[in-house]
């Protein structure tokens, strides 16, 4: 695993509140990754974000390691908009419809990952008419 600072752009210095964060999506390959960038983002978040329940879901993981119960949690937060960044694996990828997503962003492109997973990935991306989305692909040398 990496560290994650080619996404900390997604948090800017002097961010006062959530909804100043467009929703977005990061897509990675692996839980311990997914779990790793909400750790780094949560470390770099503002101090009195922290320990405060109203802020509690702006930076989400989902994976199927999670239970069933806590995805359901972290899916909803996430459809309300409490959830700003969603740091997902294959879990959040298919039939899922989040109209308020400006940005989706594929962290490090796997071996496993074909040209049909990143297009339902991408399709993550503004899903409201009228409205145009971006989609961000990284990948390593």
């Amino acid at each position: 695993m990496t560290d994650h600072r080619e996404l900390y752009y997604l948090l800017p210095d002097g961010t006062r509140h959530p909804v100043e964060i467009p929703q977005t999506i990061v897509f990675l390959d692996s839980r311990p990754d997914a779990k790793q960038a909400c750790d780094e983002f949560w470390a770099r978040a503002p101090a009195k974000w922290i320990g405060v329940d109203y802020y509690r879901f702006v930076f989400c993981e989902c994976s199927m390691v999670l239970s069933a119960k806590r995805r359901w949690t972290v899916m909803k937060a996430f459809r309300a908009g409490l959830c700003r960044i969603l740091f997902a694996t294959e879990v959040a990828g298919m039939g899922i419809d989040f109209p308020f997503v400006e940005r989706v962003i594929q962290w490090c492109v796997g071996a496993h990952l074909n040209i049909t997973a990143v297009l339902q990935r991408l399709g993550r991306a503004s899903r409201r008419p009228g409205t145009q989305g971006v989609f961000i692909l990284y990948h390593t040398r």
